[in-house]
């Protein structure tokens, strides 16, 4: 991962995982989910987020 620079392409993943409540990159890197998986993880996430916002 690179330096925590604001403009960063890492930074902005991370923030998005953060936001939506979502496992870090570095986790989702050691341990990845099927495609299937992470669309309906995903999908779930934002879903939670917009709804209680």
């Amino acid at each position: 991962m690179s330096n925590p620079d604001r403009n960063s392409f890492s930074t902005s993943i991370r923030e998005i995982l953060h936001k939506y409540n979502l496992p870090p990159p570095e986790d989702l890197l050691q341990n990845p989910p099927s495609k299937h998986q992470w669309k309906t993880t995903f999908r779930n996430a934002t879903t939670d987020y917009w709804e209680s916002t």
